[in-house]
């Protein structure tokens, strides 16, 4: 829990990130935040960027960008409710 009584629910991380990879991002939030579900965007095809991240565990879900709101509200709510993301 964070000094404001909330817990992280969910991440959406995106492969690219200004500054460092987003394979450096996932590594430093799994060491401190190891099952947190992680949902990562990309425009790059499915295969190779979860191939990219698969040393930092598995991910709960991807989003092609780009991609329209409702796909983002969808797969937030599977991860969130536990289902496998369509």
């Amino acid at each position: 829990m964070s000094e404001h009584g909330s817990e992280i629910a969910l991440v959406l991380l995106d492969a690219v990130m200004p500054g460092e990879s987003g394979e450096i991002g996932l590594d430093r939030l799994r060491a401190h935040h190891i099952g947190i579900p992680v949902v990562l965007m990309s425009g790059y095809a499915e295969s190779d960027a979860t191939r990219r991240f698969s040393s930092a565990g598995e991910l709960a879900g991807f989003l092609a960008k780009p991609f329209r709101s409702a796909e983002l509200l969808r797969t937030v709510h599977e991860v969130l409710d536990g289902r496998q993301p369509r």
